[in-house]
């Protein structure tokens, strides 16, 4: 409703709309013009619209008539309609909220009138999503007013109040309120923590939450997907239930609560009945330990470990053993116990720790045996229990294997069992118990009698494990292991099953590589490989080939190996596949060693490999492994594997040729399937050695020079884009590319083509004749579909022009015909691929001065600029900043009047529409393209700075191009231009605010990019500058932020222009921003850059500019000591409007430390400054007196710091005793090596002195404090 309605109605004034308001809705009094009564809703947003009508206290009468229509609604319950759950109401109650948020008087008169506690309970009970997602940033304005009013008397209403909040979160959807319910949580919760600090209302806290607030938790953290929000909620459990955490430095540990007992005898009767308190046990355990010890860096002290154990856990393990299907729950405590170092091997209580972890252990056995659908959380809690208590699970570690022997790699429990599989292995190996390791794997083998293909894919014996074994017995097993090891293996294998000679003969294999040399068990195991490829079973002899080969490559050789019969096997296709497989594999072996061909059967090689071809191998279980072949199609990818990997210089020196070829053509052939084939392939290109085989080059180079004359020539293009161009020489390049150019459609349209063509532009230089028809390739665009454009290929496409101009060498394109094209009126493709084109074909003939390829007749100006207009969308303002790009290439070749692109940067900003920002680079580009020819840098720059502060989000376009015009302006435009600039900063400057940040932004480049030999006009702008910035950052604090850049670009990247009487005056500028200013504070989210600025401003003096530093001691000490009270946090939750006040007069107008104080960013950003004080760097000195050979030297501030660090140390004590701000501990743990260099600097005459006259008592103790770490941290000598 608008203020026509409220006449309608009859109200005219501020007496007729207080009578409304007060009159009950329900009424069917007619107000005096006899008009219908309209519902409150629409008159409370009418009155609240209405800017005509006076109204004596608007806000508070609004507010009281919103809410007390809300919480009688809220109390009356059923019996009139809920106002609570109307969207309208929360609307407007933060619409007129907003306006006085920080006003916490107000808000503290309000909440005394009104019970908004009454509407947290009523939406508890009627819970509504839409009602909540209004009510939440309503609730987090109102909320923590009425707690700081009644939350120490009435500590029962305000738990109740908690309850209530998270009933809601568990039965709202909490997805898109993440943030707002965070920032709700966290705004109540600070003045709730202090009121539990009394005795008396911790107790009632934690009975409360107990009887009333348990259930609705443990149901809302299985409700919260989001981490932080259950991080919030666990803290909000944390603190009812153990009270809040203690804040010194010195804390003590405490004996555990006795809310403690309370709870867990509740949670112990209430497990069987409600699944939900099983996500709460982790989380409290965590947030006990947390409270009781929060200030321990390592284990709890003794007594929390044991309460913990004996009053906590204890009764709820015995609980959850009782219970069926509570691994789960178990796995969260056992992380809990494991995360928060509750357990300590060998103390006291080591035989309840013991007994409790056996029952733990037997209670999932028992439920892997019941059930394999949890056997995921059951081996992460089997790893986690490995962690603490390895002894009890080594008793049982055969029964595990036997278990994760049934996994596979789709099971989803198999990485887990495979992470504990590397855990044992790892631990067992380090111990040197190997022997019995593999004792506990071959029962478990034994028991099973599972074929050895099956526990290749389990987590025991698949590759990862099999290399992890391999590498365990070379490392750590002893010679005298090994060899026990290897007799005990060949005495299990011959008194083995057949059944489990295949298993045991690959342990055995597993044996093999640990044995260095292999001394008298050679013999042994070659009679044994010889007996197994002897025998009847296919898998047998292909196990004995995997033994023979393994001790071929340990330097054993073996004259015995039946190569006939293996070839006979390769060639046959009806033998198994790893039968045949394991023959190709020692083939290859054999010729490694003896140096001559093998006697295999090329075809066959090919026959199986073609056969991959035909069947799409997906990726599956396999890992690889010849023997753990689990399909028949998986052969051909094998033995691909085994060619493109091991063998590879084998088949490069005693394959064929013709095998060779047909294996690249093969290769070709995979690269356009989809599989495990087309992947092996794409390794092998990227195979460093598979490039460094001549023979492989040649073969690939053959198969490319047919192709490209025949239908395959894409599949050429396929492996050349994967080849590195390293590899692929001049000469070839040049014989293969005109192949390419005469693709004609799938030049333009092949993605893969266009990459190659770009990379082989990019590589060679254009002084190599590798010459590229550029006109018929744009030609070739021009035609290109609208599906073509506006997308990756595009600008691949344009990328490939790109690296095409060098090596152009047409003497002339159709330039008109484009820019005909160009300038078209009309949108089409065409037009717009001409204009892509053509601005990236000008530029390039202006910077080489190829006249020939400048158009005739290009656009003018006047007409570009007329095109612009604020109704533009972003696509036509796209289109458009294309032509400007074209223009300003023309314009360097033709400068021409700069006044019609002023007025266009003119018109442009006035709109400030936001889908014009693509213009502004463009307009830029085209400014600088005249500036530049006729020295108006200034315009330049008032252009720069009028188009950034419109449009922020095009800096990073806009930036660069200045960037480039700077580093070329000679040495007098630049001086002349800098010192215009410089000149606009005093107090009766015209320009804008918004001006001037751009123009120090400016400014703040030209420093940092300054062109060579205009060191003598920076040095004398800057220290004008300096002087103007501080009466500057006065009268205009939102310059702080650019004004701390500008320190910062100078200071960081060219200390080396700085003078003498340049560092007190940026010391003194640096003390106006940090001292207290009496004004409003400005833009609070800058605070945490603007005090990270200054402190690298400090850091870079004190790094780079020792010299003139060291006479401005007492200066820097002076400012150092002042950044220790803008790190400080409000000490108390119930801050009075008097003491803001009192705060904010002592900080910079850019700091509200009560509402967002710095944090942990700020914090390490003034340690690292107080750390440089203490380092050593290397000085160079830049005097002219200083003799050209002076050697560099490291220096310190260290010894001229000696009497002045005490009083930095003295100002941190004063702050953190302060009685109404403090600094927090976090920030203290964060700046603590800074305090402790700053200890290491100061002489103990200053210490002592310090500690006797300038300190109070309370100061003394944090001073005595530090020095007592420092002492403990220091280094005493061995």
């Amino acid at each position: 409703m608008s203020s026509l309605s409220l006449a309608a109605c009859g109200i005219l004034t501020s007496e007729q709309l207080i009578q409304i308001l007060k009159r009950n809705e329900s009424s069917s009094d007619s107000i005096s013009s006899g008009a219908k009564s309209a519902p409150k809703i629409d008159i409370l947003r009418s009155a609240w619209a209405d800017d005509t009508m006076y109204v004596p206290r608007k806000v508070e009468l609004i507010l009281d008539c919103t809410l007390d229509i809300m919480t009688s609604s809220a109390k009356a319950g059923s019996r009139v309609e809920p106002k609570y759950l109307e969207a309208d109401y929360w609307e407007l109650l933060l619409q007129v909220l907003s306006t006085v948020s920080g006003d916490s008087d107000f808000l503290h008169a309000i909440v005394s009138r009104h019970n908004v506690l009454t509407l947290v309970s009523a939406l508890s009970e009627e819970p509504s999503a839409d009602a909540w997602r209004k009510a939440v940033p309503v609730l987090t304005i109102l909320l923590p007013a009425c707690i700081r009013r009644i939350g120490a008397s009435q500590i029962d209403a305000v738990n109740a109040c908690f309850r209530d909040l998270i009933k809601v979160m568990a039965h709202v959807d909490l997805a898109s309120m993440v943030e707002t319910c965070t920032h709700m949580w966290e705004a109540v919760c600070k003045p709730w923590a202090s009121d539990l600090a009394l005795g008396s209302n911790a107790k009632k806290s934690a009975k409360f939450f107990v009887a009333e607030s348990l259930l609705p938790y443990a149901t809302a953290r299985i409700h919260t997907d989001t981490t932080y929000l259950a991080e919030l909620l666990d803290h909000v459990a944390g603190l009812s239930l153990y009270g809040p955490l203690a804040l010194e430095l010195k804390a003590s540990a405490t004996a555990i609560p006795d809310s403690v007992d309370l709870l867990t005898s509740s949670l112990c009767a209430l497990l069987p009945s409600h699944p939900a308190y099983d996500a709460v046990l982790a989380p409290l355990l965590l947030h006990l330990v947390k409270h009781t010890s929060a200030m321990h860096s390592h284990a709890p002290p003794a007594i929390i470990r044991h309460g913990a154990l004996e009053r906590c856990l204890v009764p709820l393990a015995s609980a959850l053993l009782a219970l069926p299907d509570k691994v789960p729950t178990l796995l969260s405590l056992v992380q809990a116990i494991d995360q928060s170092g509750l357990y300590q091997p060998g103390g006291d209580d080591q035989d309840t720790w013991t007994t409790l972890w056996t029952k733990v252990l037997a209670y999932t056995l028992r439920d892997m045996d019941a059930t394999a659908a949890g056997r995921d959380t059951s081996f992460s809690l089997l790893h986690t229990l490995w962690r603490l208590c390895p002894e009890e699970v080594a008793h049982h570690l055969t029964t595990v294997w036997t278990h994760a022997a049934r996994l596979s790699v789709k099971m989803p429990a198999f990485n887990t069992a495979l992470a504990l599989a590397h855990a044992v292995l790892a631990r067992v190996s380090q111990e040197r118990r190997l022997p019995w390791l593999l004792d506990t794997l071959c029962e478990a083998c034994e028991s099973l009698n599972k074929p050895l293909s099956e526990l290749m894919q389990s987590p025991i014996l698949c590759v990862q494990s099999a290399r992890a074994w391999e590498e365990s017995l070379t490392k750590h097993a002893t010679i005298e292991q090994a060899h026990a090891m290897m007799l005990d293996m060949l005495s299990k294998v011959r008194s083995a099953q057949s059944s489990m000679t295949v298993c045991m003969t690959y342990l055995l294999c597993l044996l093999v590589p640990s044995f260095t040399p292999l001394g008298d068990q050679r013999a042994l195991l070659a009679d044994w490989a010889a007996s197994c490829m002897n025998a009847s079973d296919s898998l047998v002899v292909s196990v004995g080939l995997e033994l023979h080969v393994r001790l071929v490559q340990c330097g054993y050789c073996i004259t015995s190996l039946p190569c006939e019969r293996l070839s006979a096997y390769l060639s046959d296709a009806k033998c198994d596949p790893v039968l045949r497989l394991s023959s190709f594999r020692a083939l290859c072996c054999e010729a490694e060693v003896t140096g001559t061909p093998p006697p295999w059967n090329e075809d066959a090689l090919i026959d199986l490999l073609l056969a991959g071809l035909h069947t799409d191998m997906a990726p599956s279980t396999w890992d690889g492994q010849v023997l753990g072949l689990t399909e028949t199609d998986q052969a051909p990818v094998a033995l691909w594997r085994l060619i493109t990997t091991r063998w590879l210089h084998i088949i490069e020196q005693m394959a064929s040729d013709a095998l060779l070829d047909h294996l690249v053509a093969f290769m070709a052939q995979t690269l356009d399937a989809h599989g495990m084939l087309r992947t092996v392939s794409a390794l092998l290109l990227r195979n460093a050695q598979f490039f460094e085989q001549k023979r492989w080059q040649a073969a690939v180079l053959r198969y490319a020079r047919v192709s490209l004359s025949g239908k395959d020539a894409l599949r050429t293009v396929r492996i050349l884009t994967r080849v590195p161009v390293e590899y692929v020489t001049r000469p070839v390049a040049l014989e293969l590319a005109p192949y390419f150019w005469q693709l004609d459609q799938s030049r333009v349209q092949d993605a893969e083509l266009t990459q190659l063509l770009f990379r082989w532009l990019q590589a060679y230089p254009h002084t190599a004749s590798f010459v590229t028809p550029l006109a018929a390739y744009v030609d070739s665009l021009l035609k290109l579909p609208q599906a073509y454009l506006n997308g990756a290929h595009e600008t691949m496409s344009l990328s490939l022009v790109r690296a095409m101009l060098p090596h152009a060498k047409e003497a002339s394109l159709p330039i008109d015909d484009w820019m005909s094209l160009a300038a078209a009126s009309k949108p089409s493709p065409k037009q717009h691929m001409a204009r892509c084109a053509l601005a990236e074909i000008l530029p390039f003939a202006v910077d080489n001065r190829i006249l020939a390829w400048m158009p005739t007749l290009a656009p003018s100006v006047e007409s570009a600029v007329a095109q612009i207009h604020s109704d533009m969308s972003f696509e036509s303002a796209k289109e458009l900043a294309l032509l400007f790009r074209i223009l300003a290439a023309y314009l360097r070749a033709h400068p021409q009047s700069m006044a019609p692109l002023l007025q266009a940067v003119d018109a442009l900003c006035s709109s400030a529409t936001p889908h014009l920002a693509p213009l502004a680079p463009a307009l830029l580009s085209c400014i600088m393209s005249v500036a530049t020819d006729k020295g108006r840098f200034m315009h330049m720059v008032c252009a720069f700075a009028m188009l950034s502060s419109t449009f922020s989000q095009t800096s990073d376009d806009l930036i660069p191009q200045l960037v480039a015009v700077i580093e070329t302006m000679e040495v007098d435009a630049y001086g002349s231009t800098l010192n215009a600039l410089t000149s606009l900063f005093h107090t009766d400057t015209t320009c804008t605010l918004s001006e001037l940040v751009s123009f120090l932004q400016v400014i703040a480049l030209m420093f940092q990019h300054a062109p060579p030999r205009s060191s003598r006009a920076s040095d004398k702008c800057f220290s004008h500058l300096v002087l103007s910035l501080g009466p500057m950052a006065t009268h205009f604090p939102t310059l702080t932020k650019p004004i701390v850049e500008v320190l910062v670009c100078v200071c960081q990247y060219r200390p080396h222009m700085l003078r003498p009487f340049d560092v007190p005056r940026i010391l003194a500028l640096l003390g106006i921003l940090l001292g207290p200013r009496l004004v409003e504070p400005v833009d609070e989210h800058d605070a945490s850059a603007i005090f990270g600025g200054i402190c690298g401003v400090l850091r870079s003096l004190i790094r780079h500019r020792k010299d003139l530093i060291k006479p401005c001691l007492p200066h820097l000490t002076e400012l150092l000591s002042q950044q220790w009270r803008l790190l400080s946090h409000a000490s108390s939750a119930h801050t009075g409007m008097a003491i803001e006040r009192q705060i904010h007069a002592s900080m910079p107008c850019w700091l509200n430390m009560v509402v967002s104080p710095l944090g942990l960013d700020a914090a390490q950003a003034f340690r690292r400054v107080l750390s440089e004080l203490a380092g050593k760097t290397s000085v160079i000195h830049v005097s002219k007196k200083a003799k050209p050979h002076t050697p560099n030297m490291n220096e310190t501030l260290a010894k001229s710091m000696t009497k002045h660090a005490v009083y930095i140390l003295v100002a941190y004590a004063r702050c953190v005793t302060m009685p109404h701000t403090t600094i927090p501990p976090n920030l203290r743990r964060e700046i603590m090596p800074g305090l402790f260099a700053l200890c290491d600097i100061c002489g103990d005459f200053e210490r002592d002195a310090a500690l006797k006259s300038m300190l109070d008592a309370s100061a003394q103790l944090v001073f005595k404090d530090i020095w007592r770490q420092w002492d403990a941290q220091r280094y005493k000598g061995a």
